[in-house]
C-alpha cells in the first residue's frame, strides 16, 4: 500500500464512511464464523483454559482492538457525519450501504453464532471476559439504536414489505418485531456486561428520539402487559449488576421512561420501586440506583424551563418561522408534562418514600438520600416555587419526625450514642435548615443544642470521639450560612433568617483560631471551622475575647512591646483579631488558604476594622511578613497569590488600604495615639518586590505576576518607582543566566573525573593493604596508619616507612599526609561554579548597585522598573514566562509603555540593558517552546501598538528572529505557526503604511524590511507547508489503520509493516 493509495483514500468522503459502517458489521456476506467453530472444537481439549480467547479471536482480529474505545469514536464520528436536520442524507446513506438490513441481519447472526459457541461450550456463559464477536454484536445493537434515531430510519423499519432479501433496501415488519424482541427480552438479560448495556441504550436512544411520539413508542416496545413487566423488570435487575456501566445505563433508561409518562409502565415503575424498598433483603445497590433515578427526575423538573430557552435558541435558518412554531409547541407539551409528572410524584407519595432511606442502616444510601433532598432545596431557591409542587403540604412535619427518630438517643439518658445516626441528624439539618422548607435559622439547628454543648463542656465522656461530630456541624453550619448569605443578597441584605448562637459562635471562632486548645481536631475538621469564621459576619465574632490577660501573655510568649503598656498589650491580645492575625504563620497551606479569605474579608471592610482596631495595620504587615519570610516555599507563593487577589480588589476601589499602600514616604498622616508616623502598609511593597529574588522559581514566578497587576495602575507605578532600597544587595541573590556565567560543560574530561578519582582512591587502598602486610610479617609495629606519597615506588614507600621515626602513630593522618591526600584526589578541580565570583565581584558598585557582566561592561540600575528585564534571563522557565507577560502587560497602558519604548529604542539604553541580546536568547531558547511562545505574543501586541511606525519591531530585530524560526527545520510546529502568522501581520501592516503613505520618516526603512522578506522566504509557501490542515489528524489516523486492515484482509496481506505515510 503506497502513499498515493492513503491519499486517495482520505480525499473520498464516501470510502471512509463506508469502512466506518463495515467496521461495525464485519462486512457479514464474508460469513468467516463458521468455518472456526469446528477449529474451535479441535482445540478445546488442547487449550482449556482459553476457550474465552480463541473462540473468534483468528477470524476478528484484524477487525477489532481489545481497547472498547475505538466504538465510541467510531459512534462519535459516525453521530458527525449523520446529522439529525437532514432527512435526505441519512436516506441516503442508508440506500448506499443498507445500513439498517444489514444491521438488523448482523445483529441476528452474531446472536445465533454466540448462542452455538455456548451450546458447545466455546464460549463459558457466565464468563467475566468478552470476545471479539461479544463486542461486535454489542456494536451492532449501538449502531441499531443510532439509526432509528432519525426519523427516515424509522419510517422504513415500520413498513409492511415482506421481502426478506438482505441486499433490498426494504424492510420485514415481522423481522423488526422479532429483532426487538430479541433484544428486549433476550439480549437485555445477558450475562456479558457488553451485550446488555449496550442492549439498555439500544432501548433508551430508541424511545428518547422518539419521545415526542409515544404511540410509536408503545407500539415499538410496549405493546404487550406481560411483555411489558418483563422489560422492567430487566431494567430493575440490572441495578444489581456488578458492572457499574450497566446499573448507570438502566438508571439512565428508567428515569427517561418515568419522565416521558407512558401510561403502563409509570405504575409499573412505582409499584416496582415499593415493593423493592418493602423488602429487607433487598440490596443497597439497588437502593441507590433508586435514589439516582429519583436525583435524575428531580433535576429535569428543575432545569426543564432552561431545557427548553436552549431549545428555542437552536433554531434553523432554513425553516425559522415553522422551527419556531415546532419549539413552541414542545416548550408547551413539555410544560404541561412536567405539570403532570408533579402531580403523579406528589399523588404517590414518592418524595416521602425516598426520604425514608436517610433511616437505612448503610451509609452511602443515607448519603445518596441527603443528595437527593439536596436537589430539592436548589429547585425551591430563589423563589421558584413552582418547581416544588410534587411535595406534599405535610412534608415539614415528616422531615420533623425523621430527625426526631435520628436524634432519639440524645433524650435518653445513659443510652449509647449512635454516632452514625446523630451524623446523619446534623447533614439533614444542614441540607434543610434556612430554606424555603424551613425558613429561618433555628427551627431545625436549635434540636442540636444537647450535641453542641457536650462539645462545648467537653463531656468526653458521653461523647467517645469529637471530633466526627465537630465537623459535621461545622459542614452544616457552613451550609445554612451559604444559604443566608445568598438570601441576604436577593434580599438587599436584610437579615430576617435568625442567627445562631453567640455560644456557638464563640465555639467556631476557638476552633478556627485557637486549635492548639483542641488537640483532637483534625485539620480537616479545622478547614471546615476557617471556612465557616470566613461565612460568619464579622460584628458577630470580632468582639469576642478569647483569652484572659495571663493565658494571652503566656500564649504568645511576651509579644508585649513596652512594660508601660502591658494592660493595653493584653487587652489587645485577647481581642480575636489580633489572635487571629498572630496565628496565620502557624497554618499548613490548605488552611491558610482558607484563612486568607476570612483575612479578605477584614480588607474589604478596611475603613471599619480600621476605625476600631487602631493595631490592624502592624499586625497584618508582621504576618504577611513572617509569610513571606517562611521557610516553606509552598506558604510565600499561596501568600504572594492572595496579595494579588487583594491588589486586584483595591483597584478596583477607593478605599483607604490603597491609599496608604501607595501613599508617598513623604507624606506623613498616619495617626498612632498622638504620634505620628507613616503607615506600616506603606512597606507593603518593598516587601513584594524583595520576593524577586527567592530561591523557588514559582515564588518568583508569582511576584512578577503580582507585580503586573499593581504596575498596571498609575499610582502603584509611582509607588514602585519611589521604593529607594535596592532590590539586590549581592550577586548571590540573583537567578539569572548570561554569557559570563561560568557554565558547566558536559564532555569526556568531566565524564571521566569521577573515574580518576576511583581509581587514584582503590591504588591508594592496595597500597595500604601492602604495607599492612608487611608490616605484619616483620611485625615492626602493631598499627600502620594510611598513607601514599606521589611518584615514589612501593619498594622505595617500605624503605621510608621502616626508617620513618612517626611510625608509632595511630590511625589518625598527619596534616601533611591528609593534605598529599586530599590535593591527590583534588586533581583537574571542578570549580565552573565559583571561578569568576572574584571577577564579579569586582564589579560591584559601591552603593550597593550590581553590573550585570556583558561584553562590553555596563553598571545596571537595578530599581523598578529595570530590575524586571533581568528576569528575561532567570534560570528557570516560569520567571522568564512571567516577565514576558509583565511586559506584554505593560504595553496597553501608557505609563509603562513609554518605559517599554524608551528602553528599546533608546540606543544607550538598549546596550546598556542588552535588550536585543535578551530577545535573541529567549527565541534561541529550545528547551522551552512556552517562552518563545509568549514572546511571539508580546511581539503581536507590540505589533498593534506600532501599527503605523514599526519602530519597536525594527529596532528588536524581530523579523530576523521570525525568519530564523521559520527556517529552522527542527523548530516546534506550534512555533512556526505563530511565527509565520505574526511575521504576516509585519508584511500587511509595512503594505497599509507604504498605501497610506503612514510615518513619511520611516516609510524607507520600512520598505527596505519588506524587501528583506521577500528575499530571504516565501511567506506563502511556508503557510502551505507548515498549515496544520497538511497534517494527518486524529481521525485521518484512526481511518488509515481500518484502512490497512481492511485492505490487507481484502487482498491477503500479510505484511504487517507501518504504510508509508509520506
Amino acid at each position: 500500500m503506497n502513499s498515493e493509495t492513503i491519499k486517495q483514500f482520505l480525499q473520498s468522503e464516501n470510502l471512509r464512511t463506508k469502512l466506518l459502517f463495515d467496521f461495525l458489521l464485519l462486512n457479514i456476506e464474508d460469513k468467516p464464523i463458521d468455518n472456526n467453530i469446528n477449529n474451535n472444537n479441535n482445540n478445546n481439549n488442547n487449550n482449556n483454559n482459553n476457550k474465552n480467547n480463541n473462540g473468534d479471536e483468528s477470524s476478528h482480529e484484524h477487525h477489532h482492538s481489545s481497547d472498547d474505545t475505538k466504538f465510541e469514536k467510531i459512534f462519535d464520528r459516525l453521530k458527525g457525519i449523520m446529522k439529525s436536520d437532514d432527512d435526505e442524507m441519512v436516506l441516503k446513506l442508508n440506500q448506499s450501504y443498507n445500513l439498517l438490513n444489514r444491521t438488523i441481519y448482523s445483529i441476528k447472526q452474531r446472536s445465533n453464532e454466540i448462542n452455538n459457541m455456548q451450546s458447545k461450550s466455546i464460549i463459558n456463559i457466565l464468563q467475566d471476559s468478552t470476545t471479539n464477536l461479544q463486542r461486535l454484536l454489542a456494536a451492532n445493537l449501538r449502531l441499531l439504536a443510532l439509526l432509528l434515531s432519525f426519523k427516515p430510519i424509522i419510517n422504513l423499519f415500520l413498513n409492511n414489505n415482506n421481502n426478506n432479501n438482505i441486499n433490498n433496501n426494504n424492510v420485514n415488519k415481522n423481522n423488526n418485531n422479532e429483532i426487538i424482541e430479541l433484544i428486549t427480552q433476550k439480549l437485555i438479560n445477558s450475562n456479558n456486561a457488553l451485550i446488555k448495556n449496550n442492549s439498555l441504550l439500544f432501548i433508551k436512544e430508541l424511545v428518547s428520539s422518539n419521545k415526542n411520539n409515544l404511540p410509536l413508542v408503545k407500539i415499538l416496545l410496549f405493546n404487550n402487559d406481560e411483555k411489558n413487566q418483563t422489560i422492567i423488570e430487566s431494567i430493575f435487575t440490572s441495578f444489581n449488576y456488578p458492572s457499574t456501566f450497566v446499573s448507570r445505563s438502566s438508571t439512565e433508561l428508567i428515569s427517561l421512561l418515568f419522565i416521558i409518562q407512558i401510561e403502563p409502565i409509570n405504575s409499573m415503575i412505582i409499584n416496582q420501586i415499593q415493593s423493592l424498598l418493602s423488602n429487607d433483603s433487598t440490596s443497597n445497590d439497588i437502593k441507590l440506583c433508586i435514589l439516582d433515578f429519583s436525583i435524575n427526575c428531580l433535576f429535569y423538573l428543575n432545569n426543564n424551563n432552561n431545557n427548553t430557552n436552549k431549545n428555542n435558541n437552536n433554531n434553523n435558518n432554513k425553516n425559522n418561522n415553522n422551527n419556531n412554531n415546532n419549539n413552541n409547541n414542545n416548550k408547551n407539551n413539555k410544560e404541561f408534562n412536567k405539570i403532570k409528572l408533579m402531580k403523579y410524584i406528589k399523588e404517590t407519595d414518592l418524595i416521602c418514600l425516598l426520604s425514608s432511606l436517610i433511616l437505612d442502616r448503610n451509609r452511602l444510601v443515607r448519603s445518596r438520600a441527603i443528595e437527593m433532598l439536596n436537589v430539592i432545596i436548589q429547585g425551591g431557591s430563589g423563589g421558584n416555587s413552582i418547581n416544588i409542587e410534587y411535595l406534599n403540604d405535610d412534608i415539614n412535619n415528616f422531615f420533623y419526625s425523621i430527625i426526631d427518630k435520628l436524634l432519639l438517643p440524645l433524650s435518653i439518658s445513659n443510652q449509647t450514642i449512635n454516632k452514625e445516626s446523630i451524623t446523619t441528624a446534623i447533614d439533614l439539618i444542614g441540607t434543610l435548615d434556612n430554606s424555603f422548607l424551613f425558613p429561618s435559622i433555628g427551627p431545625l439547628f436549635n434540636r442540636l443544642n444537647p450535641i453542641i454543648q457536650m462539645l462545648i463542656d467537653r463531656n468526653i465522656g458521653i461523647i467517645d470521639d469529637s471530633s466526627i461530630y465537630q465537623f459535621h456541624l461545622f459542614q452544616c453550619t457552613k451550609e445554612i450560612l451559604k444559604r443566608n448569605n445568598n438570601n441576604n443578597i436577593q434580599n438587599d441584605n436584610q437579615n430576617n433568617n435568625g442567627e445562631f448562637s453567640n455560644q456557638w459562635i464563640k465555639y467556631i471562632l476557638e476552633c478556627s483560631i485557637l486549635k492548639i486548645n483542641f488537640t483532637s481536631m483534625s485539620n480537616k475538621t479545622h478547614k471546615e471551622a476557617i471556612e465557616c469564621l470566613s461565612l460568619i459576619d464579622l460584628n458577630k465574632w470580632l468582639n469576642i475575647q478569647l483569652v484572659n490577660q495571663q493565658q494571652a501573655t503566656t500564649f504568645f510568649n511576651g509579644d508585649s512591646n513596652n512594660s508601660n503598656n502591658n494592660n493595653n498589650n493584653n487587652n489587645i491580645q485577647s481581642d480575636s483579631l489580633y489572635i487571629f492575625l498572630k496565628n496565620l504563620i502557624k497554618l499548613s497551606k490548605p488552611l491558610l488558604k482558607e484563612s486568607f479569605n476570612t483575612l479578605f474579608k477584614l480588607i474589604s471592610n478596611y475603613d471599619y476594622i480600621k476605625s476600631k482596631y487602631n493595631y490592624f495595620d502592624k499586625e497584618f504587615m508582621d504576618s504577611i511578613s513572617s509569610l513571606l519570610y517562611s521557610p516553606h516555599s509552598d506558604i510565600r507563593d499561596i501568600t504572594i497569590c492572595f496579595l494579588k487577589r487583594v491588589f486586584q480588589d483595591i483597584n478596583n476601589s477607593n478605599n483607604s488600604f490603597k491609599e496608604l499602600i501607595f501613599k508617598n514616604k513623604n507624606s506623613i498622616d498616619y495617626c498612632v495615639g498622638d504620634n505620628i508616623s507613616l503607615s506600616p502598609l506603606n512597606k507593603l511593597l518593598e516587601l513584594i518586590i524583595k520576593r524577586l529574588t527567592d530561591s523557588d522559581n514559582y515564588v518568583r514566578s508569582s511576584t512578577l505576576e503580582l507585580i503586573g497587576v499593581i504596575s498596571i495602575e498609575l499610582s502603584g507605578w509611582n509607588s514602585l518607582l519611589n521604593l529607594k532600597e535596592p532590590l539586590f544587595k549581592q550577586l548571590e541573590q540573583l537567578h539569572i543566566i548570561t554569557k559570563e556565567t561560568p557554565i558547566l560543560n558536559i564532555n569526556d574530561d568531566l565524564c571521566n573525573n569521577n573515574k580518576i578519582n576511583l581509581l587514584k582512591y582503590t591504588e591508594l587502598l592496595e597500597k595500604e593493604i601492602n604495607d599492612r602486610e608487611i608490616n605484619q610479617q616483620q611485625q615492626q609495629q602493631e598499627k600502620n596508619h594510611l598513607f601514599y606519597m606521589d611518584n615514589i615506588s612501593t619498594t622505595s614507600s617500605i624503605e621510608n616507612n621502616k626508617n620513618n621515626k612517626n611510625d608509632n602513630l595511630d590511625w589518625e593522618w598527619e596534616d601533611q599526609e591528609f593534605n598529599e591526600l586530599l590535593k591527590r584526589n583534588q586533581e583537574e578541580p571542578l570549580t565552573f561554579m565559583n571561578e569568576d565570583d572574584d571577577y564579579f565581584n569586582h564589579h560591584i558598585s559601591n552603593n550597593a548597585d550590581i553590573s550585570l557582566p556583558t561584553d562590553t561592561i555596563k553598571f545596571f540600575n537595578y530599581k523598578f522598573p529595570y530590575s524586571i528585564i533581568l528576569f528575561l534571563n532567570d534560570e528557570d522557565s516560569y520567571p522568564r514566562i512571567s516577565s514576558i507577560e509583565l511586559l506584554t502587560l505593560w504595553i496597553n497602558e501608557n505609563h509603562s509603555y513609554q518605559f517599554l519604548f524608551n528602553i528599546i529604542n533608546n540606543q544607550e539604553e538598549n546596550e546598556k540593558y542588552s535588550i536585543n541580546n535578551c530577545i535573541s536568547n529567549l527565541m534561541s531558547d529550545n528547551g522551552y517552546w512556552e517562552v518563545k511562545s509568549k514572546l511571539l505574543d508580546f511581539f503581536s501586541k507590540l505589533l498593534k501598538k506600532e501599527s503605523n511606525s514599526l519602530e519597536s519591531i525594527i529596532k528588536l530585530n524581530v523579523v530576523q528572529l521570525l525568519i530564523e524560526n521559520i527556517k529552522n527545520n527542527l523548530e516546534d510546529k506550534i512555533i512556526k505557526i505563530k511565527s509565520i502568522d505574526c511575521l504576516n501581520e509585519i508584511i500587511i501592516s509595512i503594505n497599509n503604511n507604504i498605501n497610506n503613505n503612514n510615518n513619511n520618516n520611516n516609510i524607507y526603512i520600512q520598505k527596505k524590511l519588506l524587501e528583506f522578506i521577500k528575499n530571504n522566504i516565501d511567506i506563502e509557501k511556508e503557510k502551505e507547508i507548515n498549515h496544520s490542515e497538511n497534517e494527518f489528524t486524529e481521525q485521518d489516523e484512526e481511518d488509515i489503520i481500518l484502512y490497512k486492515q481492511q485492505y490487507s484482509k481484502n487482498f491477503n496481506n500479510d505484511d504487517n509493516n507501518n504504510i508509508d505515510c509520506y
